[in-house]
C-alpha cells in the first residue's frame, strides 16, 4: 500500500499516489491547477479530474431541459429515468 504522507490517503499503485500528491501542491494557485471548467470556473490539477467534473454539468443540464420527460424506461419494472446514466445504473 502507498500512503500519502500529507493526508494519510491510501493508494494501491505508486502512480496514483504521485498523481494525488499534485493536489497538495499550491492548493490555491491557478498555476498548479491549469485545467479550468468553462461552465463554472473551478480548476483542477489533472485533465481527468476536469473531465469527471464536467459530467456533473451534463447531468444538471439534462435535468433542467427536460424535467418532466422520462425517456428511459426499465423493461423489468415500472421505473423511468430522465438521465441515461441513472437508468444504466438501475439495470
Amino acid at each position: 500500500a502507498c500512503i500519502c504522507d500529507i493526508c494519510g490517503k491510501i493508494f494501491v499503485f505508486p502512480n496514483d499516489l504521485s498523481r494525488h500528491k499534485l493536489s497538495h501542491l499550491g492548493m490555491f494557485t491557478k498555476k498548479k491547477r491549469p485545467f479550468k471548467c468553462t461552465q463554472c470556473g473551478k480548476r483542477y490539477v489533472t485533465k481527468d479530474n476536469l473531465r469527471h467534473h464536467m459530467t456533473s454539468h451534463k447531468d444538471y443540464f439534462h435535468l433542467c431541459i427536460s424535467s418532466d420527460e422520462r425517456p428511459f424506461k426499465c423493461d423489468q419494472c415500472d421505473a423511468t429515468f430522465r438521465i441515461e446514466k441513472y437508468f444504466n445504473d438501475h439495470k
